[in-house]
């Protein structure tokens, strides 16, 4: 450190704790072990206190050894500070082991300037007591890096959780498109399905109607009787579709073929099962809703009584529309 050494260190000022643009510069002269600092600063930022730090770092932190303090002047002369090279702020450091210079204005303004290949982050700046710059109170750096070490740890922390909830967002929203997509491919479905019922109910009446021809007069007061399926229940009438699915309907339908609408003369409708009578059957028809059996010969029923097991429906308005 005995011989002559002179650079120059472009100063930066850090907002938000980013770098942002040059305010100035520092040089730094070394001769005959005294270091000499002259500090230069854009017009903006004369006039202010400012607080000067070297630092070093270590275990991730920037840590400030107080050099002194300046009134910035516009004449440069006036700028100047003087520290001894070997022990910068009398805490044992030479400048050859500084990383960096540090200065900060009374106003809050931070700006830095470093000479290693390692970025300048202000909040891992910490300044250093004077007991701490001499040595006399080692657990101070110990404290501080753990402070530093657990900020970090939340730090980490909160990227995590902010991660998983992007990732649970991601997730979520590609959720929503595949069940708008489905609900959007459901939706067409139904009116296709839709749009076909509508096209095929007057072949439907038509096809019921002249069933109604081949099929007998059940009861006295009919004046007409329609072999159909349940589906044909929701086209012609959607106040009987509770019967389509049935489960003793369907079973009579599963082994006839077919089911039984009947329309009286005063326009009241019967809903007929085919089966057969016997008590377990009587107790299954009155459990889902027909209560009544008119016997009548089935193909196909050799043993026992054959017939209907019926009950009252709504009216199918549609039947008597096709007639007309």
């Amino acid at each position: 450190m005995n011989g002559y050494r002179r650079f120059i260190a472009y100063v930066y000022e850090y907002r938000n704790g980013r770098k942002a643009e040059n305010c100035g510069f520092i040089k730094l002269e070394v001769r005959e072990g005294k270091c000499t600092m002259e500090i230069h600063l854009h017009e903006e930022k004369q006039m202010e206190h400012c607080s000067i730090y070297g630092f070093i770092r270590k275990e991730g932190l920037i840590l400030g050894i107080w050099l002194g303090s300046l009134q910035i002047s516009r004449d440069p002369a006036v700028n100047v500070l003087k520290a001894d090279a070997g022990n910068m702020g009398d805490a044992g450091v030479g400048l050859d082991q500084l990383c960096g210079m540090i200065l900060e204005t009374d106003t809050g303004a931070f700006m830095g300037t470093q000479w290693d290949d390692l970025p300048i982050r202000p909040d891992h700046f910490q300044k250093l007591e004077k007991n701490e710059q001499t040595g006399q109170n080692e657990g101070v750096l110990a404290e501080i890096s753990e402070r530093k070490q657990e900020s970090e740890k939340q730090e980490n922390e909160q990227q995590k959780n902010e991660k998983q909830e992007n990732e649970q967002q991601k997730n979520k929203k590609q959720d929503n498109e595949q069940q708008k997509n489905k609900k959007q491919e459901n939706e067409q479905q139904q009116e296709g399905e839709a749009r076909k019922e509508s096209k095929g109910r007057e072949l439907q009446a038509e096809s019921i109607q002249e069933e109604a021809e081949e099929s007998p007069a059940l009861f006295p007061d009919c004046d007409q009787c329609w072999r159909i399926c349940p589906g044909d229940l929701r086209q012609i009438c959607r106040k009987n579709c509770v019967y389509c699915n049935n489960r003793f309907l369907q079973h009579g339908y599963s082994h006839f073929g077919y089911i039984l609408l009947c329309r009286e003369t005063d326009g009241q409708y019967i809903l007929g099962v085919p089966g057969i009578y016997d008590q377990q059957e009587r107790f299954m028809a009155e459990m889902f809703g027909f209560p009544w059996f008119k016997e009548w010969p089935l193909p196909g029923i050799k043993n026992g009584k054959s017939g209907y097991w019926y009950r009252i429906c709504a009216p199918c308005e549609m039947l008597l529309d096709s007639r007309r």
